[in-house]
């Protein structure tokens, strides 16, 4: 069986996309980066975009070289249902140029910041904090690449920080910035720095790295070998906070309708947080307590189905300011997406950083629905104190945090901060003293005493116990 290169798409018969320069550097290579970001460049390239990216690795072993041998390119499988219908697309994604990985040639990332065709890189940040390394590895391979453009004298360029915050820019740039400052870089280049335009963006779409066992029978199918395939769900957003400058440069809108430049993100970040990871939190911990394994699962679970439903409709849309004709097709979409049969969304995955979910999107809702009920929402009660049950008894192994539902190990994906406030606990301590040392906790709730709300130690007190 061939290995997938561009030698032989045309043996395939697959249709070029490439594009012919190479105008983009992409930090990091997590799924939402190249199974979202990088294909829908390549569907706007198909349109006439012409915008190739080079991808720079940030400590993930073997990914670049990987990327290398197969040409930048990399099969993946939109799966799902829009309206009803379904969705089964697969897409060889030919917008990956080059891939470097500065740990083994740091020359090649040295010659890749002077190259006056890169007009723009992009990030992620993980919000949630569970990669602090991760992003930390992104940010100085930015800072590096940057300091090296300021010292060849060549003019400052656009940032793209794919984060959960509108805030995001800022903080990549102040990122940057204390690195740049340790290395003693020195004044003129943050001068230099603050040319720079840096535009904070959303990247949501549920999208993994394809496991080995389903990566081989997919490969089976096409009768060629990937060793980068990526599965997405068909609803994919890219939402890019940026001046006209940039999107007359870069019109990626009007060539990809995943695509948007929008004058301010927090429409964007309202929806997402408030109603699909509102929705998540609602039934992730339950789901997996429940024993369920996937997002479909859980909605195949009547009762917990209703819970969620009930908790959006009763306790977090009354509190949006959306008129509920406004909200209703993306609530829609968000419990399409959570059903979506076709792909094998694992729950904790799915909803990973749940603690900062419910801050963003669950806690403005609790605190909403107290001071005009005077008492909590029964719904996202009942989910916190199942989150507080899941993650009481969590414990690291092998340098990860897992916990133990009924016989199954589960893997939980949370910020390192979080887990270690939660180690201290356990699930078989006094409800009412579990409540308090989780409410109570300002570390947790951004600087919040949960306590002050309205009967929630009460009510999650009780829950805990029953």
């Amino acid at each position: 069986m061939k290995r997938l290169t561009r030698a032989i798409l045309d043996d395939y018969e697959i249709e070029r996309s490439a594009p012919d320069r190479l105008c983009a550097v992409q930090f990091g290579d997590d799924a939402v980066l190249v199974g979202l970001v990088d294909r829908l460049i390549d569907d706007a390239n198909r349109r006439g975009a012409n915008v190739g990216v080079a991808v720079v690795q940030a400590g993930t072993a073997g990914f670049a070289k990987e990327l290398k041998e197969q040409d930048g390119l990399f099969t993946a499988f939109v799966r799902g249902e829009r309206g009803d219908q379904p969705v089964q697309r697969e897409q060889v994604v030919q917008s990956i140029l080059r891939a470097l990985d500065p740990d083994a040639d740091d020359a090649a990332l040295m010659a890749l910041a002077r190259d006056p065709g890169i007009a723009f890189a992009i990030l992620h940040e993980d919000e949630a904090g569970e990669f602090p390394e991760r992003d930390a590895a992104c940010a100085a391979l930015a800072a590096r690449f940057l300091v090296e453009r300021w010292r060849a004298g060549m003019p400052g360029m656009a940032l793209i920080a794919c984060g959960d915050s509108a805030d995001c820019a800022d903080r990549l740039r102040a990122r940057i910035a204390s690195f740049a400052q340790a290395w003693r870089a020195g004044e003129s280049f943050l001068a230099w720095l603050s040319d720079c335009r840096f535009f904070p963006a959303l990247a949501d779409c549920l999208v993994v790295r394809s496991g080995a066992e389903e990566a081989a029978r997919l490969c089976g199918e096409m009768n060629y070998r990937d060793a980068m395939i990526h599965l997405a769900e068909p609803y994919g957003l890219w939402a890019i906070q940026a001046d006209e400058a940039f999107r007359a440069a870069f019109p990626l809108a009007d060539l990809c309708g995943q695509i948007q430049f929008v004058d301010d993100l927090a429409r964007p970040l309202l929806y997402k947080h408030r109603l699909f990871d509102a929705g998540l939190f609602a039934m992730a911990a339950l789901g997996c307590l429940h024993g369920d394994e996937t997002l479909a699962e859980c909605m195949k679970d009547e009762p917990l189905r209703e819970l969620v439903g009930r908790a959006v409709l009763d306790e977090i849309l009354p509190f949006l300011p959306l008129s509920r004709e406004e909200a209703a097709p993306y609530v829609i979409d968000c419990f399409e997406r959570y059903a979506n049969p076709m792909n094998d969304n694992a729950i904790l995955t799915s909803a990973r950083g749940l603690i900062h979910k419910f801050n963003a999107g669950v806690l403005p809702a609790v605190r909403a629905f107290a001071a005009e009920h005077f008492r909590p929402p029964e719904k996202l009660t009942v989910a916190l104190a199942a989150t507080v049950l899941l993650y009481a008894d969590a414990r690291r192994a092998d340098g990860r945090w897992e916990t133990v539902v009924g016989q199954e190990t589960r893997e939980l994906h949370e910020s390192p901060d979080v887990m270690e406030a939660f180690s201290r606990l356990s699930s078989d301590m006094d409800p009412e003293s579990l409540a308090y040392a989780v409410l109570s906790d300002r570390e947790l709730w951004n600087g919040a005493d949960l306590r002050k709300i309205d009967g929630l130690p009460e009510m999650l007190s009780e829950n805990l116990a029953g």
